[in-house]
């Protein structure tokens, strides 16, 4: 494995007296796709907000390239270089398509390179591009999550979270979808991907960890896609 960016060391997170995540640990190199599956309420998207720092950790740590994130503020962690798509794609419907894509270069650490990103996410989503001047709110679902990450992308980052990213679409824009993710680790970005679709995601990941109950209990391979009782057994115990 190349140098580690991301890096969870025995990361727990709990609301109040609740724990949601427990003594998880993972890692993700430039260029993988890490997955993490589950049934809802087993933690998945409480480990992207601890990523960005929006919950605080209740023990472990997290690190990137090395250096704890663990203490820092949601815009500091961005500015390292990590990007979410949040769940529900939080476009601006009232923005032009264009200009949603714009947004993405606030979160840039630098302009070089900016008008590059644009015109490689343009030929990434071809929608988007052929979408500029409609306001956003138009676009059909699958449009709009190419746009959320497509924004993401545009603010240049090195480890991608992605939550939940095929919810409500339909197989062929799933397809379209992952096409692009497999491009997107093809330039070396690194992916965390949170996901329903498990047999997809094992499929896809270069390693697909399940999370039960906050619990980290099951590590596939893309060689254990076929082995469904066994992944239907660390869904439900």
């Amino acid at each position: 494995m190349s140098r580690v960016l991301l890096e969870l060391d025995h990361v727990s997170v709990s609301y109040g007296s609740v724990p949601a995540v427990r003594d998880l640990s993972l890692e993700v190199a430039p260029g993988e796709v890490v997955g993490l599956v589950g049934s809802n309420g087993a933690g998945k998207s409480t480990t992207l907000a601890a990523i960005m720092g929006v919950h605080r950790l209740a023990a472990g740590d997290i690190k990137f390239e090395g250096i704890s994130i663990a203490k820092e503020q949601p815009d500091a962690i961005a500015r390292r270089g990590v990007a979410l798509v949040p769940e529900g794609r939080h476009i601006y419907p009232d923005f032009t398509v264009e200009d949603n894509l714009r947004l993405g270069l606030l979160g840039r650490s630098t302009r070089e390179g900016a008008d590059r990103d644009l015109e490689w996410v343009r030929r990434l989503f071809p929608a988007i591009a052929d979408s500029s001047k409609r306001m956003a709110g138009l676009l059909s679902g699958g449009q709009q999550q190419q746009l959320a990450i497509a924004r993401a992308l545009v603010s240049d980052p090195r480890v991608l979270l992605l939550d939940e990213p095929s919810l409500g679409l339909a197989p062929s824009v799933v397809d379209t979808l992952f096409d692009a993710l497999a491009e997107i680790r093809d330039k070396g970005v690194a992916i965390l991907l949170v996901e329903q679709r498990a047999q997809l995601t094992v499929a896809f990941a270069d390693r697909t960890h399940v999370l039960r109950n906050g619990d980290l209990v099951l590590t596939l391979g893309p060689e254990d896609v076929v082995d469904t009782d066994r992944m239907t057994q660390a869904y439900f115990g």
